[in-house]
């Protein structure tokens, strides 16, 4: 057969992260990942438990979690997605002690309740019967957020047009 490129852009791998970008499109650049969060934390991102996926992966996902939750790209003045992960995983890091966060625990409404700031946080799940962490978003004072309607009312340079 001819060695080629994978059919598929994201590949299964038995290491560090289930889901992992296809290294083509990864050469070039670093993809920010949850090692960041990890380290911040005091562990280390090389003996910890399997991740979802790699950066740019997770970036994705935290991306695509951003978009459905606020119908914007990007949250607090944030213009990109590796700014805002790493904003995000920043904001955890800041967040871990006063609300007793433990990696790989969903926040509880008490701990949610209690964000002053949007963060990411590693969560235990298992995917394809694996358990894996995976990067999940939570929104500080959603309901504040949010209009009467349910629909957010947000924005930078809004000019309506009626």
């Amino acid at each position: 057969g001819v060695e080629g490129l994978p059919s598929s852009s994201f590949v299964s791998r038995p290491q560090k992260y289930l889901i992992e970008t296809n290294p083509v499109l990864t050469e070039l650049k670093q993809f920010l990942s949850s090692d960041y969060l990890l380290a911040g934390l005091g562990y280390d991102p090389e003996v910890s438990a399997k991740r979802l996926g790699d950066g740019l992966y997770e970036q994705r996902l935290v991306q695509q979690a951003v978009v459905a939750r606020t119908g914007q790209a990007f949250i607090d003045g944030q213009t990109s997605n590796e700014a805002q992960f790493k904003y995000l995983m920043n904001n955890a890091i800041a967040s871990k002690q006063q609300l007793n966060l433990a990696v790989g625990v969903s926040l509880s409404s008490q701990q949610v309740a209690a964000l002053t700031h949007d963060i990411v946080w590693l969560e235990e799940h298992e995917v394809n019967g694996e358990m894996v962490l995976v990067p999940v978003l939570y929104l500080a004072q959603a309901d504040g957020r949010l209009g009467p309607t349910g629909a957010l009312i947000a924005g930078n340079d809004v000019s309506l047009i009626a």
